[in-house]
């Protein structure tokens, strides 16, 4: 069982006027401090969620969450309105991704119910709502993001399913995910996928991903783009698509990641009446692309002009090839990113009429 420790609350000046979100940039940055539930299967029953000062929390020193890796995560945005509101982007979308991980064969976790989930997204929502982005910062990029986790909670060193699980739900304000704004990068085409388990949202996934990710920034891009005989998956962070012949391609099997983003733009895509194809895409493929953009929560829908196929060193020094997009001397995004990434943060920010029910007010 996990004991709470109370730690330091936040400053109480942020003053989104005085940010450049660009360089606040995505990462825990504050926090007044979180919920949590408990479930054990001595009891059989979720506790109701409690709210705890600070960022910080104690677990047994034996938890197959460190140990073993029995833990899931999420992650969404939630964005304040014009009036004052606060609204959670497709939370219930996530909840349930959560719970095809958890109770996945090889996790074993206990399901969050939904009222559970809900009543602690609200009470970290409520609880931090100082720290949530001004409307007017949310227009700038920003967002507060949520980040929930369910986890083993219970003592032991065999590895077997946890017999405790806890749900822990924090949040922190943030700005882009990547520093550049919305402008093209650049990816690094990485022959092989180190992600154990793709299709969910473990932890375990990211850590292997760190090499690759070096090798990226040494050439000058934002993040790698792994592939599996020479077909590719995602980016270590988000998905991947691209259109080819006026019709947007992306990956949808087990090879990635359920994406709740992806989900959304196909359906951006289906009531402008543009052709959608789920399948593999090859290398060979993205030369006829006429755009191309990484898709996730964290990310958004940003656009890619180049992907950099080969790299090599030699005296010191990466020689690299590159497939570019039709936009890379421009310096732009396509016509169909900017349309796309505009319309969902216009939904996303209440600017927008949302006919889809994505958004949920939660505070």
């Amino acid at each position: 069982m996990i004991v709470t420790q109370k730690g330091n609350r936040m400053q109480p000046s942020l003053n989104p006027f005085e940010l450049d979100w660009l360089v606040f940039g995505f990462d825990f940055n504050h926090a007044d401090g979180y919920a949590n539930a408990e479930w054990s299967s001595q009891n059989n029953f979720w506790t109701t969620p409690a709210w705890v000062d600070g960022s910080y929390f104690k677990t047994h020193v034996a938890s197959p969450s460190l140990d073993y890796g029995f833990g899931v995560i999420e992650g969404f945005q939630v964005f304040r309105r014009q009036n004052g509101s606060i609204w959670a982007f497709r939370p219930f979308d996530h909840w349930q991704r959560l719970n095809d991980g958890a109770t996945s064969e090889n996790l074993g976790l206990q399901a969050v119910p939904k009222e559970v989930f809900l009543d602690c997204l609200q009470k970290t929502v409520q609880g931090n709502s100082r720290c949530v982005p001004t409307y007017e910062a949310c227009l700038q990029g920003a967002s507060f993001y949520i980040r929930p986790k369910l986890l083993g909670a219970d003592g032991q060193f065999r590895v077997r399913f946890p017999s405790a699980c806890i749900l822990t739900i924090c949040g922190s304000p943030v700005g882009p995910y990547w520093k550049t704004g919305f402008k093209p990068n650049k990816l690094l085409w990485i022959d092989g996928d180190p992600r154990s388990m793709p299709s969910v949202k473990w932890p375990g996934n990211y850590t292997p991903t760190g090499i690759a990710r070096k090798t990226a920034e040494a050439v000058g891009c934002v993040a790698p783009l792994f592939s599996i005989k020479h077909k590719a998956t995602e980016t270590h962070a988000a998905g991947f698509g691209a259109i080819i012949d006026g019709v947007y391609v992306c990956r949808g099997d087990y090879r990635v990641l359920a994406s709740i983003t992806q989900r959304s733009l196909l359906h951006l895509c289906q009531d402008e009446g543009i052709q959608v194809q789920r399948t593999e895409l090859r290398q060979q493929d993205l030369t006829t692309a006429s755009e191309m953009m990484a898709v996730g929560t964290a990310a958004g829908i940003q656009p890619i002009d180049t992907i950099r196929t080969r790299v090599f060193r030699r005296d010191n020094e990466y020689h690299v090839g590159d497939l570019h997009t039709p936009w890379v001397t421009k310096g732009l995004a396509g016509p169909f990113a900017t349309k796309m990434s505009q319309r969902l943060w216009q939904i996303k920010t209440g600017q927008m009429s949302d006919p889809y029910g994505w958004m949920v007010q939660v505070g």
